[in-house]
């Protein structure tokens, strides 16, 4: 499967818009703020993930080229940590396209994915989707036939900081599960915003 991923990867990852070169990555993804819908129809607010190590990435339903890439690599990432350490994570996906990716449309992109319950599905408002992308580095433009975007899987740690950033390369996610595996290992209480990030370019 890492070598599919990786053909995949090399294909679609292409900028979308420009990115805010230097996101903060010291204040938690939960200072964003704002009122976000699962797919249960449940709102929530980002700082509800926390507690644990979360893996996240940005997509949308109608993307059929590097959104499946990305799910199926943070698939791979749950699949390959024993199953008490994946019951640990969050595995999370917050749309690029709020008006077309209803409850209902991402309540049917979980059972079609055949994603777990230890994933959450998220819908917020526009100005707070384009905040959220800027401060995991993925830049993206809605245009006429569709949204063109970057590929970024983040790992928080859990208090919410960044610290992973990677793409669905091979290679990236051999480090994304290191990274998961490294927060999941740390004593409790630890200050995991020490780890470093690793950027992709």
């Amino acid at each position: 499967m890492l070598e599919a991923l990786t053909g995949a990867a090399a294909a679609v990852d292409s900028p979308g818009s420009p990115v805010n070169p230097n996101p903060d990555i010291a204040a938690p993804l939960w200072s964003v703020g704002g009122e976000w819908q699962d797919d249960g129809g449940v709102t929530k607010v980002l700082s509800s993930l926390q507690g644990g190590p979360v893996v996240l990435a940005m997509f949308y339903s109608g993307c059929h080229v590097s959104c499946p890439v990305a799910v199926e690599a943070m698939q791979w990432v749950e699949n390959n940590l024993p199953a008490a350490q994946a019951r640990r994570c969050r595995f999370v996906l917050v749309t690029l396209d709020p008006g077309g990716d209803t409850v209902a449309e991402l309540r049917r992109f979980r059972a079609e994915a055949g994603l777990s319950a230890q994933w959450t599905l998220l819908r917020g408002a526009r100005s707070k989707t384009h905040e959220l992308a800027d401060r995991i580095g993925l830049g993206y433009k809605v245009g006429e036939y569709g949204i063109s975007h970057t590929s970024r899987i983040v790992v928080l740690d859990p208090a919410g900081r960044i610290v992973g950033r990677q793409s669905t390369a091979a290679p990236g996610l051999v480090q994304l599960l290191g990274e998961v595996e490294l927060l999941l290992a740390a004593p409790a209480g630890l200050d995991e915003g020490r780890v470093s990030v690793a950027s992709v370019p």
